[in-house]
């Protein structure tokens, strides 16, 4: 009910004045608790023109004691920029590397702005990969434009192998960091966009993983069928000059998963700019379960 009236405010500040449209969705929200002045709000929300053209509003709204209080807002584009995903594998994976490539093939059929950039520790996983992704090229799933592969044989690990692969980018390319095993929907790409800004914001969004069908949770509520991954910050979007600015994954110890780290500490330590930290979890972005032994 309290989010129903913030929905609402949002609606009201976008159809103030002359502007006519009409309300498709509410895409997303997101709450946030600031102890100086209470409850803090992001409302993504979908119109529709009379040119039946759609639109896209983001809305920020407050809310202290019963005051609920909408005070700015802007209208986006969730279709560009073009995201560049960065995905390092180490060795062939054949089956982790069709599957990312069954959910990018998903993922292209509603939003195609987009690049997959496969870099490989060695010639072997190149050769593997090359050819798994073929036949998703031959049977139309996937554009070949839209997957390239790199060769990093001088990289020692994840952290190395990805400075490769962003290398290779343009100045100010959107980048999202992922990993093979993962599985997403468009709807990851589109809250890159819109939660990664250029010299203002980096983008962590949250994963969730199911439980083992051999772990009996005798439970209707989705949070006690797996957990959040609150602890993993290897998943990023993050503009490439911004990369570069704070330093990248300078100061991390050698090895396979330190170098997220090394990337959050710099971020949180540069200052001019400051980047802000923007963390949601998404109901669509699933990191499988993994049994740690």
């Amino acid at each position: 009910q309290e989010h129903e009236k913030v929905v609402r405010q949002a609606v009201k500040k976008c159809l103030e004045g002359s502007y006519q449209a009409t309300l498709q969705r509410m895409m997303h929200i997101y709450e946030r608790v600031d102890p100086t002045f209470g409850h803090a709000y992001i409302v993504d929300l979908s119109f529709k023109l009379k040119d039946q053209r759609e639109i896209f509003k983001r809305v920020n709204v407050v809310r202290y004691g019963e005051a609920i209080v909408a005070f700015s807002e802007a209208s986006h584009d969730i279709s560009t920029p073009k995201v560049h995903l960065l995905v390092p594998v180490s060795s062939p994976q054949e089956a982790y590397v069709r599957s990312f490539l069954t959910t990018l093939s998903r993922v292209a059929a509603q939003d195609k702005n987009f690049v997959l950039h496969i870099i490989c520790a060695n010639k072997a996983t190149l050769n593997s990969s090359q050819s798994i992704a073929q036949a998703f090229f031959q049977g139309g799933q996937l554009d070949s434009a839209s997957v390239q592969f790199t060769l990093a044989a001088a990289a020692k690990d994840r952290g190395e192998m990805l400075t490769m692969g962003v290398n290779l980018l343009s100045s100010n390319e959107l980048m999202l960091f992922v990993d093979l095993p993962i599985r997403f929907t468009a709807s990851l790409l589109r809250h890159t966009r819109l939660n990664t800004s250029p010299k203002q914001q980096v983008f962590y969004p949250v994963g969730f993983t199911n439980f083992p069908d051999s772990v009996n949770v005798a439970t209707t509520k989705v949070e006690h069928k797996g957990y959040w991954h609150y602890s993993d910050f290897s998943v990023v979007g993050i503009y490439k000059d911004d990369f570069n600015r704070v330093g990248g994954f300078t100061g991390s110890n050698p090895g396979w998963g330190m170098e997220s780290l090394a990337l959050l500490h710099n971020i949180l330590n540069h200052q001019e700019p400051h980047l802000q930290i923007f963390r949601s979890v998404e109901v669509d972005f699933h990191v499988p379960y993994r049994d740690v032994t």
